[in-house]
């Protein structure tokens, strides 16, 4: 046999028919069908039941939302309650605090004005808050006043003097009789001695 000859070719084996696809095997009873992996034959979703699920969730945050809000209420309510009463202490002390100033203050009116000679109706015009203040106030007033009365006086003529009152005529004397019948009055001198020798004699019967 020549080197340059063809080998002879084996002959090809025959082809294997292709098996036939098998279908899968129904779902025996009580067993859960597992969903497809595939999303392209996968069934829809329920967003009806999806919607459900998230009305029941807001319900639900809803309800603890209100009872959230009605403690915090009380809170504040319970909080207002107590600044009240915080406040309403405050005022009275505050008040207390006024007063006693006011009376320290009216003390200190009184003082200044006796030590100045300010009339009491003038009182209230002495101003000031502390002591200092209120003798310096008074110590003013004081002297307005003071100038205020010397340019008035000064500004008024001097009154006349009033005019003498008459004198009185004297009360015309008279003679005073004697107490006897028939005497004459004993501031008239008797005419003659004899005169008053007689009338001696008639005293001396009497």
């Amino acid at each position: 046999m020549s080197e340059n000859a063809p080998e002879p070719v084996a002959p090809a084996e025959p082809a294997q028919p292709a098996e036939p696809a098998t279908e899968p095997a129904p779902a025996q009873p009580g067993e859960v069908e597992q969903p497809s992996t595939d999303p392209g034959k996968g069934e829809e979703k329920d967003w009806e039941a999806e919607a459900a699920k998230w009305k029941s969730m807001a319900r639900k945050h809803e309800t603890e939302a209100k009872k959230n809000a009605t403690a915090a209420q009380k809170y504040a309510e319970w909080e207002d309650t107590q600044k009240s009463e915080q406040q309403r202490l405050a005022d009275r002390v505050a008040a207390a605090e006024a007063e006693r100033d006011d009376a320290r203050r009216s003390h200190a009116q009184l003082m200044a004005a006796a030590t100045h000679n300010v009339p009491p109706s003038l009182i209230d015009r002495i101003g000031g808050s502390t002591a200092d203040e209120i003798n310096e106030s008074a110590e003013a007033l004081a002297a307005e006043i003071t100038r205020l009365v010397q340019e008035r006086a000064s500004g008024i003529a001097p009154a006349p003097a009033p005019a003498p009152e008459p004198k009185s005529a004297p009360a015309a004397t008279r003679p005073v009789e004697s107490l006897t019948p028939g005497a004459r009055p004993a501031n008239e001198a008797p005419a003659d001695p004899n005169e008053a020798f007689r009338s001696f004699l008639t005293s001396r019967r009497t």
